[in-house]
C-alpha cells in the first residue's frame, strides 16, 4: 500500500499541471498584445517544468524501487522537455518584439 502513494500524489499533481498547461495554450491562443503572450508562455514554461519533473522522479521511483519503468514515461518526459525548449525560444521571440529589437 505504501508503494501506491507517490503514484496517487503524481497523479493528482501532474493532472493539475495538465490542466493548468492547456487552459495556458488557449490563453496564448486567445491573446492579442505581447504581453498576455508572454505572460501566458511563462505558465506554459513553467508547468512543463514541474511536468517534466514529475515524469523523471517518478521514472527514479519506479528504478530504485525495482521496476522497470515504461516506454511510454520516457516519451511523455521527452515530449514535455521538447515542449519546455519550445517555449523558451518563443519567450525569446516573444521579449525580443516587445523590447522593439
Amino acid at each position: 500500500m505504501e508503494n501506491i502513494l507517490p503514484a496517487i500524489v503524481a497523479g493528482v499533481v501532474g493532472g493539475i499541471f495538465v490542466d493548468v498547461l492547456i487552459f495556458s495554450f488557449i490563453k496564448f491562443s486567445k491573446a492579442k498584445d505581447a504581453t498576455a503572450k508572454i505572460k501566458a508562455l511563462n505558465l506554459i514554461a513553467l508547468c512543463t517544468i514541474f511536468l517534466f519533473a514529475i515524469a523523471f522522479c517518478s521514472e527514479i521511483y519506479i528504478d530504485v524501487a525495482g521496476g522497470q519503468s515504461p516506454d511510454w514515461l520516457r516519451k511523455i518526459g521527452g515530449l514535455f522537455l521538447l515542449i519546455m525548449v519550445l517555449t523558451v525560444f518563443l519567450l525569446q521571440r516573444a521579449k525580443k518584439k516587445v523590447s522593439g529589437n
